[in-house]
């Protein structure tokens, strides 16, 4: 289930989207608005939600774009969207270096909006994949689509035994046993599996560096990272196709 953050300044453009994206299956809206959380650049209380999406809607000026600059790296992972009924030519070139996923303007910018979303998501690189993690003919499972909403929707830290039978109502071993019976697979190997498939998605196809990437999948250290990394790849980071090695922020 998709999260989307629309980031405005007033309720003019979230009244404008909200009853929107609340027409689409299971997509959960939030709003953060000025003058919201005393001034903070995000929401503190909605910390561990991992927000797939951002949408923001503010006239691009200089404020707007210091903002946009704060967003970008407390939120570094989540799809970036423009989306405001009027751009000059020479603002997308401003945008284009905060790695906007895309800019939606003009008069239809509502349709491009609902057009473009479902096929973002299906790409988005929190997806649990169907190799790694599918029903196995058990898809009516509520609990099995409430196991995988659950890890798809909320930062990396919370993935695990402690969190997902607190969230289910079940002890560890019972949480243990269904995730095994509905998915095929125990969890252990499980988050392996899903670990390796962030890192190759990360660090391979949208270029992050090891030193952002650690932190996301909840490691203490850059060298705590190395060694788990070494373990599902069979080789270091630093010999992995990465692309630029340099791990400078």
């Amino acid at each position: 289930m998709p999260t989307v953050l629309i980031y405005s300044e007033g309720q003019g453009k979230a009244d404008e989207l909200v009853p929107l994206l609340s027409k689409q299956k299971r997509w959960e809206v939030f709003t953060q608005g000025a003058g919201d959380s005393s001034g903070q650049v995000l929401p503190a209380a909605l910390a561990p939600v991992d927000f797939h999406f951002l949408i923001y809607t503010k006239k691009l000026d200089k404020l707007a774009m210091e903002e946009i600059g704060k967003i970008r790296q407390r939120l570094p992972f989540t799809d970036f969207i423009y989306y405001h009924s009027f751009l000059f030519n020479k603002q997308y070139m401003i945008l284009a270096k905060f790695k906007m996923n895309a800019c939606i303007i003009g008069s239809y910018r509502q349709r491009y909006l609902m057009e473009l979303l479902p096929g973002l998501w299906e790409k988005h690189w929190k997806r649990i994949p169907p190799n790694i993690l599918s029903c196995k003919g058990k898809s009516t499972s509520t609990l099995a689509n409430q196991l995988i909403t659950y890890i798809e929707n909320h930062t990396l830290d919370h993935c695990n035994i402690n969190d997902l039978a607190a969230f289910s109502g079940l002890s560890h071993g019972q949480l243990r046993s269904k995730f095994k019976n509905l998915f095929n697979i125990n969890f252990r190997d499980f988050k392996q599996q899903l670990f390796t498939h962030y890192e190759t998605r990360l660090l391979v196809e949208k270029k992050f560096k090891p030193n952002d990437v650690y932190q996301l999948l909840n490691y203490a250290t850059l060298a705590n990272f190395s060694r788990s990394f070494r373990s599902r790849h069979g080789e270091s980071w630093r010999d992995f196709n990465v692309g630029d090695t340099d791990i400078s922020h």
